[in-house]
């Protein structure tokens, strides 16, 4: 999987750089006091706290803020540096809401980490010794856990290491990922990235010579790509730049590029070394070094002519993925998710069949052998991908009209029916959902020469449909109104999309009990495309021509703008943890697959860290209504507890119907199975005997309050055992990927007269939980409760 390619068209040529045409350089003026040398580390910050944006850089072991507007510099933080030859602050980089700095002292080895919060004076920071396997090259944050990581190097052996760093004071730990070789001979370690949640890009570079990224994947020990990007001229930093591509910078290469689904684009070279990079959301500062005398200076660098892909909503992220080598069929952009892998309808030379993409190694191959010989006329492709939590993929052929269903086994496409509705169903069909509540596939046709939309419940045998289905007048017809994705809000309503091509989509609710229609519940600018279960609450849609996101509440039909994409939307599909979008790039019409989330955080204050010991003794915490809480859990065999944590219901908009009393507030927590689609067992104790009428209460995005069959109490009352099936009831993200996420807690039957949702006052408790792997599949994770401080306004996900 080596890409090699290199594009360079060098056009213009402005100060000390030549760069691309629509790209601009200009040198600038000196800075007071001048950075080290052969130091040109950098990293742009713009907070709350301070008055003014500032470049950070590194000036006699101390770190200075260059101001662009006054062209001054002030004093940042001056630290006492640890490290043996320390030669000044290095590897700068901010937590993601720019309040933190972090960076290490360049020494040899380089062992320590310091860490300084905005707001406090230039002396006050923190020094910490990482006691790290070889010595400290580049930090990163994860974007997708706000986490700090960090790469080491041991130049003799020929090793590079990578580490997280969890909690912070005495409850730090710093954990090792993975143990990497060089891939090049006489290399030494370069700068780090982050491709996916779970994906890290690892420099090497070879001084002066060449430089490449190793594609890694920590949890499974894997290296997917030994020369995923490679560079003349060795690697000295990257960071995210436009459109949260990685762009990278060659040192003795004297240039800069970007990487973009495995190739190398230059935008810039340069007559000195080009050793650091920030960006400040719309242009690069790029610190150089004289090939010499080794003064560092600064210029900016910016594209003229850019256009974000992805403007995210506050809160939201957003990060471009690689592309399958087989590509999405054009103007069926068809996604489903499964395990690690996207299924999409993949044109292979013409020939479009069903392909999987793995998002963890790259690989793509043919999942199904698509037949439409005995389907619909005109069948164009497989369209309207939809997992099932029964274990099929269903599908149809989008033909003229589309009258027939498919589905393949997800464990093993092989086994495969088709179903044919002709002179069943009236209309074509459009778009197909699971219904989680009913377990069963519905379709939505339309007959647009009668106006009038249908919706059907397929039986679960896959041999026919339940009933008659119901119909209604299209809404909209007068104004061109056509079909509209389809999905599930509650067991009782379905949300039933109508488009009107570029102008406006319309979201109906239908009632499938009795038949019922409440029109244009939402209406959003730009027709409809998609609509998926998502992480967060609720379901998500797509404007295709709106070319915009938004989530839908189910609890309440409210709605929020997500994101918004240069390119029209042409489907979505979810992870567990993120929403993945097939957009179309305006520049060159080509599909692009992207990828959008909130970061997984989990409430962890940074005092506070993970433990999985029994022996300790300092856990007993008074909370507001004077009684010792002491919560544990346990995975069982081939379940693995990531984290778990308390939630507190007062700092959360609760439907109605729930609990009087949630003793504990609600428990969270992700737990790992031995195998997608596999059942998690999982045992929560209390330091108390419930009372004998406790209830297990969930909440779900889409069902609200509700108790669970899966929950079985111990007849003292002191424990409870859940068993939940990855992607089936019980787990909140509502995907088959190797995860088990559910947010429920014990309670008590609500006697109150109205149906308002009471619960007990629990605004001091807080959360100290596990949010890394234990040892020892029976290991033992305890929760305790402390200040409101440590609580954080949980986002559920929905069911899928």
């Amino acid at each position: 999987m080596k890409r090699l390619l290199i594009i360079a068209v060098l056009l213009a040529f402005v100060g000390a750089g030549n760069a691309l045409a629509a790209w601009n350089y200009e040198d600038l003026p000196a800075f007071d006091p001048a950075p080290d040398a052969w130091n040109p580390s950098a990293v742009f910050v713009d907070n709350d706290v301070l008055t003014n944006t500032l470049l950070l850089y590194a000036s006699g072991g101390k770190v200075y803020g260059w101001d662009p507007e006054t062209l001054e510099s002030q004093l940042v933080v001056s630290p006492t540096l640890q490290s043996t030859w320390a030669a000044g602050p290095a590897g700068m980089v901010l937590a993601y809401d720019g309040s933190t700095l972090y960076f290490h002292d360049n020494g040899g080895p380089t062992k320590y980490l310091y860490k300084f919060v905005f707001g406090n004076d230039p002396e006050t920071y923190t020094t910490f010794n990482t006691n790290c396997e070889g010595s400290i090259y580049e930090l990163a944050i994860n974007p997708w856990t706000d986490r700090l990581w960090f790469v080491t190097g041991d130049y003799a052996n020929g090793k590079m290491y990578l580490y997280e760093i969890v909690g912070a004071g005495t409850k730090r730990t710093i954990n090792l990922k993975m143990e990497i070789d060089n891939a090049m001979t006489g290399a030494g370690v370069g700068p780090i990235v982050f491709k996916g949640p779970n994906t890290v890009l690892v420099g090497e570079a070879v001084y002066a010579t060449e430089g490449a990224f190793q594609w890694v994947y920590p949890e499974g020990d894997l290296v997917v790509d030994d020369q995923y990007a490679y560079f003349s001229g060795g690697l000295s930093d990257a960071v995210l730049g436009y459109s949260n591509r990685p762009f990278v910078a060659t040192g003795s290469g004297q240039n800069v590029s970007y990487i973009y689904n495995g190739m190398v684009e230059q935008v810039l070279t340069h007559t000195e070394t080009v050793g650091g990079l920030a960006f400040d959301g719309s242009q690069f500062y790029i610190g150089t070094t004289h090939v010499t005398s080794g003064t560092v200076s600064f210029g900016v660098l910016s594209d003229t002519e850019n256009v974000n892909l992805v403007s995210p909503a506050e809160g939201y992220r957003y990060a471009p993925m690689d592309l399958p080598a087989v590509g999405l069929q054009a103007w069926n952009n068809s996604l489903a998710y499964y395990g690690d892998t996207i299924l999409y309808a993949g044109d292979n030379g013409g020939t479009v069949d069903i392909y999987a993409y793995n998002t963890i190694s790259g690989t793509c191959e043919m999942w199904a052998d698509v037949d439409f010989s005995e389907g619909s006329d005109w069948a164009f492709g497989p369209a309207g991908l939809t997992a099932g939590s029964d274990g099929y993929l269903y599908y149809h052929d989008n033909g003229g009209p589309t009258k027939f269903l498919y589905r393949n086994k997800l464990s093993d496409p092989s086994v495969k029916k088709t179903l044919s509705l002709s002179g069943t169903i009236e209309g074509s069909i459009w778009d197909i959902t699971w219904n989680p509540w009913s377990e069963s596939l519905w379709i939505a046709t339309a007959d647009l020469d009668a106006d009038v939309f249908y919706l059907y419940e397929v039986n679960q045998n896959f041999s026919g449909i339940v009933g008659d289905g119901i119909s209604f007048p299209i809404p909209h017809a007068a104004d061109g109104g056509a079909s509209g994705p389809i999905i599930f809000g509650s067991e009782k309503y379905c949300y039933y999309g109508e488009s009107v091509w570029g102008v406006n989509g319309y979201i109906h609710k239908v009632n499938v009990n009795t038949g019922r229609v409440y029109k244009d519940v939402f209406t959003l600018t730009g027709g409809l495309n998609s609509a998926v279960y998502g992480p967060d609450q609720g379901v998500y849609v797509s404007t295709s021509e709106g070319n915009s996101i938004y989530k839908i509440n189910t609890l309440d039909d409210s709605s929020e703008l997500v994101a918004e994409t240069a390119g029209s939307i042409a489907d979505l599909a979810n992870d567990g943890t993120s929403l993945i979008v097939a957009a179309t790039d305006p520049a060159t019409y080509a599909t692009d697959l992207m990828t959008i989330w909130k970061p997984w955080l989990t409430g962890i204050p940074d005092d506070q860290a993970p433990t999985n010991d029994l022996d300790q003794t300092d856990f007993t915490v008074q909370t507001g209504t004077g009684s010792t809480d002491r919560v544990g859990i346990q995975g069982g065999a081939g379940t693995t507890i990531e984290y778990f944590q308390f939630l507190d219901p007062t700092d959360m908009d609760l439907p109605a119907g729930g609990p009087y009393n949630l003793r504990y507030g609600l428990l969270d927590f992700r737990a790992k199975v031995a195998e997608v689609g596999g059942t998690a067992t999982i045992w929560i104790r209390f330091g108390e005997n419930l009372a004998a009428n406790r209830q297990w209460w969930k909440l779900d995005a889409l069902r609200g309050w509700y108790q669970p069959e899966n929950a079985e109490f111990m007849q003292a009352g002191d424990a409870v055992k859940l068993t939940i099936v990855d992607g089936g009831e019980g787990d909140a993200d509502g995907v088959a990927n190797g995860y088990v996420v559910d947010p429920a807690g014990p309670g008590y039957p609500n006697t109150a007269t109205d149906d308002d949702t009471v619960i007990d006052d629990t605004s001091d408790c807080f959360v100290q939980t596990a949010s890394q792997p234990h040892t020892g599949a029976m290991g033992l994770i305890l929760l305790l409760g402390v200040g409101t401080a440590a609580l954080l306004k949980k986002r559920f996900a929905a069911r899928s």
